[in-house]
Parts: C-alpha cells; structure tokens; sequence
C-alpha cells in the first residue's frame, strides 16, 4: 500500500509532516461507505482524522469527530486545520460513551473503525495499545451508545475481525440493529475473509454480501477492485 502520502481531491497528507498514519482498514471503511445522503456524521475513536477528511471530502455534511487518546486529538487537530473542510469538522476530546450520554441531537451517519485486540497483544506505545484494544469501548458499550444517537432511518458502519462476526451481529441485534449489507474482505482470493464491514439499519431488511479482495493471486499487486474503490484517495493509484 502507498505509505508516503495519502490524497483528497484539494488536500494531501504527509505521514511524516502531518502524522497521518494511513490503515487498510480505515481507507476501506471511508472508501465503501456511503457518505453523500448524510447531513449529520459521527466518526467514533476518529484517531488522526483519516475517515472524517474521507466523510469530508465525500460528502456536504457536518461532521463531528470523537477521540479519547490526547495525542490522537492533537493529530488529527493538525490534519484538520490542514484541510479545506475545517469548518465542517468538529473535534470534540471525550470518550464514545460520555459522548453519547450528553448527545442531544441525531446523526444519520455513524462510522466506526474501533479497537478491536482485545487487550492480546500490549505495545509499548500507550496511544496504540488505546487505539487497538476494546477495554475502552467494548462491543455493548458501542451499540448501545450508538443506538442512542442514530436516526430512525440513519446508517451504521463499522469494520470488525471476520472471525467475529457473530459476536457483532449478536450486540447489535440486542439495539436492534440489523445488516443491510456486508463487505468481506480477503488478502487474496481462494483466502478466507479476515475483516468485514457491515451497513447497520434500525431495519429488518434482506442483506446484500460484497466481497473484496485487495491483492491478484498471480501478480500480487494490488487488484483492480481495490484499486477502482479507493482511487479518489491515493495519489499514485
């Protein structure tokens, strides 16, 4: 993956200037969501600020980043300053959870890339291991929470380990939340999925699955697919 620079249509970020550090996960999630019907986004653990320049940049809605990590704020403040969408983004220094007890209004688009290790694998860097571990906002805490500040007609979107898909499904139809549709992601194909994303409604609906796999099996390049989904943001793409 490119991992000097990453593009939006009037606005590149530097890695090493701006301190944008660029995920597979996070450029997919940005890339497959449907971000253009929203008025009202919410980025949760929003990090350095990747998907709310990506909900930016693909959208005309106000978007409201939450982050509870001090030098995640701190970045993604610098790469929002940065960027021509800085008066649509507001980045609020609080948990998901505090958020959502004092939130007033509705969003009817939340997007979430969120930690998921489960507290297995300890980093020497504390902002990491708070970025990669659910211990702060575990899976009730998340959809409860979410459920709370989503619109009746809104749109959920989150990106998980495949090989927990069920517990997903299993918290988010506690909220009564349901999938509307499904990305599975694979390294290449012929593998097993190893991320998904799921579209949550507040609907009971027929699901539609998507797969995706990121590299050909003969050329270990990048596949067209991946490459056609996130070409709006890479500049050598």
């Amino acid at each position: 993956m490119p991992n000097n620079y990453f593009q939006f249509k009037q606005f590149v970020v530097y890695q090493d200037k701006a301190a944008m550090k660029v995920s597979a996960d996070a450029v997919i999630l940005g890339a497959w969501t449907e971000f253009s019907f929203a008025k009202k986004i919410i980025d949760i653990g929003t990090g350095t600020g990747l998907l709310s320049l990506m909900a930016a940049q693909k959208s005309q809605a106000d978007i409201t980043a939450v982050e509870i990590d001090s030098n995640s704020v701190k970045q993604a403040k610098e790469n929002f300053d940065l960027s021509p969408w800085k008066n649509r983004i507001h980045l609020i220094h609080t948990s998901f959870q505090d958020f959502a007890l004092q939130a007033i209004e509705k969003f009817d688009l939340v997007i979430c890339n969120p930690p998921y290790f489960n507290g297995s694998y300890q980093s020497p860097d504390k902002s990491r291991n708070t970025a990669r571990q659910d211990k702060l906002l575990p899976l009730p805490d998340l959809f409860s929470a979410v459920k709370k500040i989503l619109s009746t007609t809104g749109k959920f979107y989150i990106i998980y380990p495949f090989a927990q898909k069920q517990a997903l499904l299993k918290e988010a139809e506690k909220e009564s939340l349901y999938p509307l549709k499904i990305l599975e992601i694979k390294t290449k194909p012929g593998k097993a999925p190893n991320r998904l994303i799921i579209c949550f409604t507040t609907k009971k609906s027929a699901v539609h699955t998507e797969q995706l796999h990121l590299r050909d099996e003969l050329t270990k390049k990048y596949s067209k697919e991946y490459r056609n989904l996130t070409k709006d943001f890479y500049l050598n793409f």
